[in-house]
């Protein structure tokens, strides 16, 4: 059996490019004769960010 994973990883604060991941996955996945799986590795919110220090992360889970 044949699988593609794609991942991402250490995204750090840059919730908005969830909407670029998002586009390239509806793009890329349906010319695939096989399955896929998308897994996100984690380390999504970061304190380098002003609107994540700022909040405390509270902030960042309404993107």
């Amino acid at each position: 059996m044949r699988l593609t994973i794609y991942h991402t990883n250490d995204i750090h604060s840059h919730l908005h490019e969830y909407e670029r991941i998002k586009a390239y996955m509806a793009e890329h996945r349906p010319r695939l004769n096989h399955p896929s799986l998308y897994v996100d590795l984690g380390d999504h919110v970061d304190l380098s960010a002003p609107i994540t220090e700022a909040t405390l992360g509270k902030r960042m889970w309404h993107y």
